[in-house]
């Protein structure tokens, strides 16, 4: 997987309006990202580097906690900084930030053989008004836990539907 992401993550940072830095010659371009727990974002950009070596990543690691990313890439985004030319883009920030012009569509810079790497859900979620603006590089479920003695005591099956769970939830309060 990780080699075919590669390619994909290379449009995605050929797309960035990168600078020249002075001191090295190198055009280098500032990507904002999540913190790298599994060393994922530094492979993959020092196979870009390899493949680029006139193009240096500089890799910006914010927060930890989403809520702080979010808050941090908004501050920057509203104020028109240019501290950054690419962003890791949680899929619950592409409704907000591409409603605000904060994000550039992505679809002229990834085929759609390439798109048949990625799950079709993360790609739903990685669109805006019909338009790409992320790369599902990483995707993630989300847990739901419930207490089993709280439904058996009601006679409740374990909910499979958000309407059965609902209904579950009602039962479960009275």
């Amino acid at each position: 997987m990780l080699r075919r992401l590669a390619p994909l993550l290379v449009l995605v940072l050929m797309a960035a309006c990168g600078r020249s830095a002075p001191d090295d010659g190198k055009i280098h371009i500032r990507y904002l990202a999540a913190p790298d727990v599994g060393g994922f974002a530094k492979v993959i950009i020092e196979r870009f580097e390899l493949a680029h070596p006139d193009i240096k990543v500089d890799m910006i690691e914010g927060p930890a906690a989403g809520d702080a990313r979010e808050n941090m890439y908004s501050t920057a985004f509203m104020g028109k900084e240019d501290s950054y030319d690419i962003a890791y883009v949680d899929v619950a920030w592409v409704p907000k930030f591409a409603a605000q012009g904060w994000l550039k569509p992505l679809d002229e810079l990834i085929s759609a053989k390439e798109l048949e790497a990625f799950l079709s859900g993360d790609l739903e979620g990685s669109r805006y008004q019909g338009k790409l603006y992320r790369v599902p590089v990483q995707s993630d479920g989300g847990m739901l836990y419930y207490r089993k003695d709280l439904l058996a005591a009601k006679g409740i099956p374990v909910p499979l539907t958000w309407a059965e769970l609902v209904a579950a939830a009602k039962k479960t309060q009275t």
